[in-house]
């Protein structure tokens, strides 16, 4: 997967003239005003950010937002370093430094990386079981070292964190349409309304496009008096509608000048009569072998970065798809300049949207490229049938897939020959070109959803 940015127009959240410089495991890079590190990264061409958690396979960006679960990083040097932090929510200062978790000597040269070779010989809890002998202390000390991922600096903390109390008629989390149209209705109605972004802007998933209705509504919610604070992170609710939020005040990795400690972080904790959750939707990855290697992307993050932050994530794009939700997305992408090779729906063709389905091929956006459409062949007859209702519970969601010149999948022969026919479909394509992966399934999100974790 090669990285690059896209000419104007795309990128209305970066500003072109103005660049940041910042440096990441000790490299110097530039970034633009605008961008998050995940992007800047992106756009600079980095791919390998991290080793997983026990068998330290590569990692890369997975999506474009709070839900990415490989992309983490230590950022800041001395008090003020701060472990784990997501580069998809790291906004971009003059000066910052970042480094990559869970790798030694470096991510492209990790030691760790031989437990990869070794899997078979460590299953899970298997320290439990062999280091007993002569005792489990002699082998403590060096696990414990291997365990966790980013490391706290074990210095005082100069910076500073208040608490604030705060009440509301009716409090709306969220930042997109569905929160905004929400927080309009209230105070229209006469209530004292709050609303909590955790984005950096509002508009949720709509922002990147510069949305008209949600513009339109922000600036309505602003007269009619609604407090909005974005850059505030809800992350829990109690007995009798107490709603706790972290407000980040200046962005990880800024300082004062003369190393003078600044207010940081502010504590909410909110009593409304009423809370409305309107948290929009987690994009899930689909499943098929080696979907966890660097170059695999959820779909919407990757059309996030192009109208964003001007980001091509690739150069050459494989989607397969089990929604007709992906056939927008390779409308959107295709549109912003990057070639879509072809695309691979699981459904059969008779599942498929009739505005969307082609027999073989069809051309995408203004650039008229043409792609293959594949349609992988229905299972045998005496395969494992899903009843009509699950087949429908697990049919919204898309992806887009990649690798590299070699492809990933390429090491699992094994696995290739017992995927499904969809996921055969996606071995063939990948074979034929030089593609990326990007994934997508969505779901709509709930109050206490799980977000994805670095998995082994």
């Amino acid at each position: 997967m090669s990285t690059s940015r896209l000419p104007a127009p795309a990128g209305n959240r970066i500003e072109r003239s103005r660049s940041i410089s910042f440096e990441y495991n000790g490299r110097p890079f530039l970034g633009l005003q605008g961008d998050t590190l995940a992007s800047a990264l992106l756009a600079n061409g980095v791919q390998l950010v991290g080793r997983s958690f026990k068998l330290h396979r590569p990692r890369g960006i997975v999506s474009c937002g709070i839900e990415e679960p490989t992309g983490l990083v230590d950022l800041g040097q001395g008090a003020r370093r701060t472990p784990n932090l997501r580069a998809t929510r790291v906004e971009l200062v003059e000066g910052l430094t970042a480094r990559s978790i869970n790798c030694w000597p470096s991510a492209e040269w990790d030691l760790g990386a031989v437990n990869e070779r070794l899997a078979a010989l460590l299953p899970a809890g298997f320290y439990y079981k062999t280091f007993k002998w002569p005792s489990w202390h002699l082998f403590e000390p060096s696990i414990r070292r291997m365990a966790g991922l980013g490391r706290a600096s074990g210095q005082p903390d100069p910076d500073r964190y208040e608490e604030i109390a705060a009440a509301a008629d009716v409090l709306v989390v969220g930042g997109g349409l569905a929160a905004l149209s929400a927080a309009v209705s209230a105070a229209a109605a006469g209530a004292s309304t709050l609303l909590l972004a955790a984005g950096v802007e509002l508009g949720g998933s709509l922002a990147a496009r510069a949305d008209a209705e949600t513009a339109a509504l922000t600036a309505e919610a602003r007269r009619l008096g609604v407090r909005i604070l974005t850059r505030t992170l809800a992350f829990g609710i109690y007995d009798h509608n107490l709603v706790c939020a972290c407000e980040t005040l200046v962005p990880p990795g800024t300082a004062a000048p003369g190393g003078a400690g600044v207010l940081r972080e502010r504590l909410w904790k909110i009593r409304a009569r009423s809370v409305i959750a309107a948290t929009g939707a987690f994009e899930r990855p689909m499943l098929f072998p080696d979907n966890d290697r660097p170059g695999v992307m959820l779909a919407g993050a990757a059309e996030r970065y192009a109208q964003a932050y001007g980001v091509a994530c690739g150069q050459r794009a494989v989607i397969a798809a089990n929604s007709d939700f992906a056939y927008r997305v390779a409308d959107s992408l295709s549109a912003a300049g990057l070639p879509i090779v072809a695309l691979i729906d699981r459904r059969a063709a008779s599942s498929i949207g009739p505005e969307t389905s082609r027999p073989t091929a069809r051309p995408l956006g203004p650039t008229r490229r043409a792609i293959s459409i594949v349609v992988p062949p229905p299972p045998h007859p005496t395969s494992r049938t899903r009843s009509p209702a699950a087949s429908r519970a697990r049919s919204n969601s898309a992806s887009v897939i990649g690798a590299n010149t070699t492809s990933c999948l390429a090491s699992r022969s094994s696995q290739r020959r017992a995927a499904a026919p969809f996921q055969n479909a996606i071995c063939s394509e990948l074979s034929a070109v030089s593609v990326f992966t990007i994934a997508l399934f969505r779901e709509p999100s709930r109050v206490g959803d799980h977000v994805p974790t670095p998995g082994r």
